[in-house]
């Protein structure tokens, strides 16, 4: 009797926990599962004050002058990834010692690989169309800038 009541308990507060409203968006449920920081930040109509206060300014404010109509494109560029890595640049011969014949040692070639250091900054850019002060337009996409290091 005694197992029988804590079973019932266990099932009733399990049936509790997993009970859940249902959500008639599935948009805003997919939403609500992404941590914040990957839930989207801005939104058609947005004003430039609330989009500053989001993301802070940007890097670059560009006007862009047609008719009648006053717009600008503004640009941000964040930092996504740094690295270094080691690329194989040409290969030349040097002397090598091949082994020893009747005569004595044998000097010959051997192919060495020279390498250099390669610096890649990976980068995510935003571009936003701003028109009479509200966001119209977004695109994003990455950047990748290599300078090879000596």
């Amino acid at each position: 009797m005694k197992n029988r009541l804590i079973l019932l308990i266990f099932l009733s507060a399990t049936t509790l926990l997993l009970a859940r409203p249902v959500n008639s968006d599935p948009a805003a449920a997919i939403d609500s599962a992404r941590p914040q920081s990957a839930r989207r930040m801005l939104d058609k109509g947005m004003s430039a004050e609330t989009i500053i206060q989001l993301i802070g300014r940007p890097l670059e404010i560009a006007p862009l002058v047609h008719d009648e109509v006053v717009a600008e494109k503004w640009t941000y560029r964040r930092l996504v990834d740094e690295r270094t890595v080691q690329e194989a640049a040409t290969d030349y011969t040097i002397p090598a010692f091949i082994g020893f014949s009747a005569s004595g040692p044998e000097i010959g070639t051997a192919t060495q690989l020279g390498f250099h250091l390669k610096h890649v900054k990976t980068y995510q850019v935003t571009s936003l169309l701003m028109v009479d002060g509200k966001l119209v337009l977004a695109k994003q996409w990455r950047e990748e800038n290599q300078t090879y290091v000596n």
